[in-house]
């Protein structure tokens, strides 16, 4: 009777919105009346009653009980939900709890279990920050973990360490987390995770010689986690005689309703189709994939499927849209520090794309004006120098070296006349001239690119004094990566010879600038412009695309280090 009981307050659990939440209280409302509940069905049915009350405004139907009994049933219920892949209402439920437990003794089992949840649904949904507080705060707790708990708790800082932290040593937590596996799906599930380790460390041997301890008879979902760990093992040594026998493994799991399907597994099927040309059923995987609810809520899923669309869009010529996805992809996934071989491989192999991109961009510029093609190269450099100096983070980094390589873009919009024209433009030729950062601003903008990329192309020619266009906007107003593209853009122009004038020199440049800079740009912008300048920066004419690039790709792909404090 007891375990029925507890059997429909699950079933009340998987109804968990506003719209049901009068019913799944009136229901408990009768099995309260009707029953003597046992400590963990009623721990449950608490807790469940209380999330129902702070997330939908209602009124409570049960007052009396412990603050023990109410944290141990929202860590039952949260754990519900995150066996059933609902993390996003597993992180609600846990953010209930967070009022209770921030001043308890934090050696209390309780307080153990509902940290290391919080720590664990914030791993699964991509919320760094949220993982490694509550990860530094479990670290220290080793001692006091009973052996009940031991197999979950060093299975999870394993999983954190692998995915966080260049070093530490999550094979020593993997193998204490084996004595504590009292089951053989226990056991399977750490097989898995080490297996999954040794694929982050290109070590595939070891990685097959772990998965194949594992047989077809066990749990569905344990094979599918198998089968799609083979699929990134296959599709990284190009194996794909042996890829096509997984994937018909894989498909035929996805079909079954007794396996919650993976996410990741359609990550790989999706890049398997890609690599045979089966655009038409790769893009099934990735629908499948942004209609899931888990992609509104997991950042590193949206950075994966983000890889897929921009590998579709390649492959079907969408340079630039791939080009889009592989910005925002970028974005979620360079923050990880220890990134798997195939993230590894497809940033290189996206990155070196968008070069390409920027190749044929400065080919296409260089047939309407040779000058703008090459001063994009050359600001581009200057650019990124500038903004290393100053510290910019890699994602900003990233969004820089873009937006500097399309600052000129809407010139392809500008007939040549005008453009190499040898003499003084007319104010109507130059009033044309200063459309060219909206046109490619409005260009970038349709095509959905980053804010940050869009205002770069757009406010590079605005200066503090407010004299600039075609905003003229003042002081704070002007986006810092726009003013680093703006003073890199005069530095180039006044540097470099114009039919009309001889370029200046470095030097004349340099000193013009420092004249006339509180009127530009920050003062710190052009300090570490003279820094640049004093370490060398290249003549005109001098380095080529290749090089400018692979400097800037150099730095976009620096491995991070992250230190654990294990």
């Amino acid at each position: 009777m007891t375990e029925n009981i507890l059997k429909r307050l699950r079933r009340l659990a998987k109804k968990f919105d506003y719209e049901h939440a009068d019913e799944i209280q009136n229901e408990l409302k009768k099995i309260l009346e009707k029953n003597d509940l046992n400590d963990e069905s009623f721990n449950f049915a608490v807790a469940l009653d209380f999330a129902i009350t702070k997330a939908f405004a209602k009124k409570p139907i049960i007052e009396n009980f412990t603050k023990e009994q109410l944290l141990e049933g929202i860590y039952e219920l949260a754990y519900f939900f995150v066996r059933r892949n609902l993390d996003g209402r597993a992180k609600l439920i846990l953010s209930l709890a967070e009022e209770f437990i921030k001043n308890e003794d934090e050696k209390l089992l309780y307080v153990i279990k509902l940290r290391f949840l919080q720590m664990m649904t914030a791993f699964d949904t991509g919320d760094t920050a949220e993982t490694l507080k509550n990860y530094n705060k479990l670290v220290r707790l080793e001692k006091f973990i009973p052996e009940d708990f031991g197999f979950e708790y060093y299975n999870g800082l394993a999983l954190v360490i692998a995915q966080f932290f260049q070093e530490g040593d999550p094979e020593r937590y993997y193998f204490a987390a084996l004595k504590y596996a009292d089951t053989e799906t226990k056991k399977l599930i750490i097989f898995i995770n080490l297996a999954n380790y040794y694929y982050s460390k290109r070590r595939y041997k070891s990685a097959i010689n772990i998965l194949e301890k594992i047989d077809d008879n066990a749990y569905p979902t344990i094979v599918g986690y198998r089968e799609t760990l083979k699929l990134k093992i296959f599709l990284q040594l190009s194996d794909y005689k042996k890829a096509a026998m997984v994937v018909q493994k894989l498909e035929e799991l996805n079909s079954r309703k007794e396996w919650i399907s993976d996410w990741s597994s359609h990550i790989f099927l999706g890049h398997y189709y890609v690599m045979k040309g089966n655009i038409q059923r790769a893009k099934i995987y990735h629908e499948k994939l942004i209609s899931s609810p888990e992609y509104k809520i997991n950042n590193y899923m949206k950075g994966e499927t983000l890889i897929l669309d921009a590998l579709i869009k390649n492959s079907e010529g969408k340079n630039f849209e791939g080009l889009k996805s592989a910005i925002k992809a970028f974005e979620l996934l360079h923050v990880y520090k220890v990134s798997s071989p195939h993230i590894e491989d497809l940033l290189n192999n996206l990155l070196a794309s968008i070069a390409l991109i920027f190749k044929e961009l400065i080919e296409e510029l260089r047939k309407k004006d040779n000058y703008t093609a090459s001063h994009t190269l050359r600001v581009s450099m200057i650019s990124h120098r500038i903004a290393r100096k100053l510290g910019i983070d890699r994602t900003h980094l990233f969004y820089l070296s873009v937006g500097a390589m399309f600052h000129d873009f809407g010139k392809i919009e500008i007939p040549s006349e005008i453009l190499n024209k040898p003499t003084k433009l007319t104010p109507e030729e130059r009033a044309i001239i200063e459309q060219h950062p909206l046109i490619g601003a409005q260009y970038l903008k349709k095509q959905d690119f980053p804010k940050e990329i869009v205002d770069v192309v757009m406010l590079h020619h605005e200066r503090l004094d407010g004299s600039g266009y075609p905003l003229s906007l003042k002081g704070e107003e002007i986006p810092k990566l726009a003013q680093i593209v703006a003073i890199a853009d005069i530095y180039d122009a006044l540097t470099t010879d114009r039919p009309y004038r001889k370029g200046w020199s470095s030097y004349e440049a340099l000193k013009y600038i420092h004249d006339h800079g509180k009127d530009i740009v920050r003062k710190e912008i052009i300090e570490n412009l003279e820094l640049c300048a004093k370490e060398g920066i290249p003549q005109p004419y001098e380095l080529g695309f290749e090089e400018i690039w692979s400097e800037i790709l150099e730095e976009l792909l620096k491995k991070q280090t992250g230190h654990s404090p294990v």
